[in-house]
């Protein structure tokens, strides 16, 4: 599910107006799908651990299930389904009874089981402690307090984290552009992108929808809080651009490393322990993370070797200052909540007919209560190459322009409104693309994935009903 969040999410750091998962949780949203208030002992409820029967208890009301009784019978799948999932372990083994009646019960009851997942749900112990963490009753803290004294667990491990105090990083530009000439000495494209906090309806979207608020808190449980500050991507040459390249990203970011990559491990990274950092690796993805701010990400394919410490650690030891070139950001307005700026050598384009000239590609976005503003920038190897790519995007605009007049439908018309807002302003051998998006459109990107997420629940509620009217028929 949360993978089915992911374009959402990226759209929301880059369009949004926040750069950490926090930023856009809501919990009085999220509360609010549940039934819930949201106070002190309401939130306290949630942290208190149930009490569970004993193993023997399980087995009686298991043998119970072949009672020669009805009223019994019942009596027992009703007790297994009141214990729940501490019932599986002892369910699984029930299915193959030698005893036709309890195997089947046991079946129904497993599969009672798994639909009851979508339905409890496991992560209100997590979102309770986010939100007592968001209080500013002291009684709040010393509930956390509690669970992080008591018994070892997940929910005391989550507890403790909570009481750990925040840092605020402190940013030196200057000196975090430098490891820009500390990418591979064959890189060929070179990308850094840095998203800004801002006030927007995208995040009002997000906040008032419970559904979504859900995923949100899924992802805080799974990874911990992320926060993003900068995104610095370099490709290699290798022997064909588009074939053997190696892409490096190195993400400025604030995360829990070790919780990042548990989460990591459930989808089959390998971890590799080391001393200067944790490694990561998969087929073609390797990660690295020195510490809680960068996360650097190797791209690779399969005929390349894999990347070594030494790779990652060069990203991180800036080379002589005197050798240092500026940032691709510095010199775009800095009220752009959004900016990024690209620059390629001759070598990476030339397989790309429209694209062989490019040499930079600069990006900045301003907005307003209604509108993002969006202004890129081309710079071509010559005027001549210029005027080319400017008459190149002149006829794709039209042919995209003219393939929207002939269609309906809901996202239509601010697409096509925004397509014929585009300007193209060629000088020399730059060309600059000004638009503007309706913030309309992003709403309404939030709330189609909020309807899929109703429709998702709606289809288990129904497999769920389904499976305890099942239930309820007269076994003989």
């Amino acid at each position: 599910m949360i993978s089915f969040m992911s374009p959402l999410l990226l759209l929301a750091f880059f369009f949004g107006g926040e750069n950490s998962l926090s930023g856009y949780t809501n919990p009085e949203a999220y509360w609010k799908g549940r039934g819930v208030e949201v106070d002190l002992e309401s939130m306290s409820e949630f942290l208190v651990e149930p009490q569970h029967p004993d193993e023997a208890e399980i087995r009686k009301w298991i043998e119970g299930l072949g009672a020669r009784e009805y009223a019994d019978r019942e009596r027992a799948s009703r007790r297994l389904s009141d214990i729940g999932f501490p019932a599986k372990s002892a369910l699984e083994t029930a299915r193959h009874h030698s005893d036709p009646e309890v195997a089947s019960r046991a079946k129904k009851l497993l599969n009672t089981l798994k639909e009851k997942a979508a339905e409890q749900n496991a992560l209100d112990p997590y979102m309770a402690l986010y939100s007592l963490s968001q209080m500013q009753d002291p009684h709040a803290k010393e509930r956390i307090q509690n669970v992080a004294s008591g018994a070892g667990g997940e929910l005391q491990q989550q507890a403790a984290l909570f009481l750990e105090p925040s840092e605020e990083r402190n940013q030196e530009p200057v000196e975090n552009d430098l490891f820009l000439n500390a990418f591979p000495e064959d890189t060929c494209l070179l990308l850094q992108a840095v998203p800004v906090k801002r006030k927007s309806k995208v995040v009002e979207a997000v906040y008032a929808s419970p559904e979504i608020q859900a995923l949100l808190v899924q992802g805080l449980s799974m990874f911990g809080d992320v926060k993003l500050n900068r995104i610095s991507m370099g490709v290699t040459q290798g022997e064909h651009f588009l074939r053997d390249s190696r892409v490096v990203i190195r993400l400025e970011m604030d995360y829990d490393p070790i919780r990042l990559a548990k989460a990591l491990e459930k989808i089959h990274f390998t971890t590799v322990q080391s001393k200067p950092m944790l490694s990561l690796k998969n087929d073609r993805v390797s990660l690295f993370m020195p510490d809680a701010q960068n996360l650097l990400v190797f791209l690779t394919p399969r005929t390349a070797g894999e990347p070594e410490i030494s790779d990652a650690q060069a990203l991180l030891k800036p080379p002589d200052v005197s050798r240092v070139s500026p940032s691709l950001i510095e010199a775009l307005p800095e009220e752009g909540f959004l900016r990024a700026a690209m620059e390629v050598s001759k070598e990476a384009m030339q397989d790309l007919e429209e694209f062989s000239l490019l040499r930079r590609a600069d990006f900045t976005a301003t907005s307003n209560q209604e509108e993002l503003k969006l202004k890129l920038r081309f710079e071509m190897e010559d005027e001549e190459s210029g005027k080319r790519f400017t008459q190149e995007l002149d006829s794709q605009l039209a042919q995209i322009r003219e393939e929207f007049n002939g269609e309906n439908g809901r996202w239509i018309q601010p697409m096509r409104k925004a397509l014929n807002a585009v300007q193209v302003h060629p000088a020399g051998k730059t060309c600059v693309v000004e638009g503007g998006l309706q913030e309309e459109v992003l709403v309404e990107a939030v709330e189609m994935v909020e309807r899929q997420l109703q429709q998702i629940q709606q289809f288990r509620n129904q497999r769920l009903n389904r499976m305890q009217g099942r239930n309820m028929e007269f076994v003989f």
